[in-house]
């Protein structure tokens, strides 16, 4: 084999060795395409189904216990008195940081900024401006968030769906939730107008149609809570009619069992 042969064949065996190099490569590179799109492809797989299971299993405070009305009914009160109202929801006056609250707003509803503010942020949307800012103004009032109630756009947790039955009697009766409500009393205390209104919230809650809207179970509920409180309350009234020949007895063991628990 002369010379010029040499050449001509340890040149074949350098393209061979390329060809059968590359392919190798390929090979390799396409195995290790297909165990990524497989690990991808199970991952995805194994949060679908975890993710199916969340939602077939929720816990007990994400189960909407009402809907949040399509068409929003307003409270009493002018859009000034309301946004003096909302303007104690921020905590600072710095823009950055009064963005970062709005976002504590619109993360549990699943709103965009859009569902209050125009596309400039230059004025805000007539629909939802005014019911915004009496959300904002009754949270803040009675150191609530907006989790506190909702659950995403239109779901609300049971006490959600027990404000939303308030809210509607409050529109009804033209009060104001403070009229009933101890400020920052997370809904818990009554004032006493408040009390003086268990009486016609009964009725109204058994005359109303609420079911529709809220659950059954929720109503049934609410509406045992508040029996009972008048049911404390006529207990109440009772005592304070007794004479006082009677009553002083009566006080006098009240005054010495507060004492008896005090020292033990």
């Amino acid at each position: 084999m002369d010379t010029k042969q040499k050449l001509s064949s340890m040149m074949m065996s350098e393209h061979l060795l390329s060809k059968v190099t590359e392919k190798a490569l390929t090979h390799s590179i396409r195995g290790k395409a297909l165990n990524w799109f497989t690990n991808l492809l199970q991952m995805t797989v194994a949060f679908a189904v975890s993710t199916s299971l969340a939602y077939a299993n929720p816990s007990p405070a994400n189960i909407p216990k009402a809907l949040s009305p399509e068409k929003s009914v307003v409270l009493n009160g002018s859009i000034e008195t309301w946004h003096k109202r909302a303007e104690a929801w921020y905590t600072s006056s710095d823009v950055k940081q009064r963005r970062r609250q709005m976002r504590e707003m619109s993360r549990p509803l699943k709103r965009s900024c859009y569902y209050c503010h125009t596309r400039n942020f230059k004025d805000y949307i007539e629909e939802t401006y005014l019911i915004s800012l009496q959300m904002m103004a009754i949270s803040v009032e009675q150191d609530l968030s907006c989790k506190d109630c909702h659950i995403g756009q239109r779901a609300l947790n049971t006490l959600g769906a027990k404000s939303l039955i308030q809210w509607r009697y409050t529109v009804n009766q033209n009060k104001d939730c403070t009229d009933c409500h101890e400020e920052k009393g997370k809904f818990k205390r009554l004032t006493d107008e408040g009390k003086k209104s268990i009486p016609t919230l009964i009725h109204f809650l058994q005359s109303q149609n609420t079911k529709l809207e809220v659950s059954n179970q929720v109503v049934d509920d609410f509406l045992k809570q508040l029996i009972h409180l008048k049911e404390q309350q006529s207990e109440v009234s009772k005592k304070l009619l007794v004479p006082n020949t009677e009553l002083e007895p009566l006080m006098e063991s009240t005054q010495a069992q507060d004492q008896t628990n005090k020292e033990n």
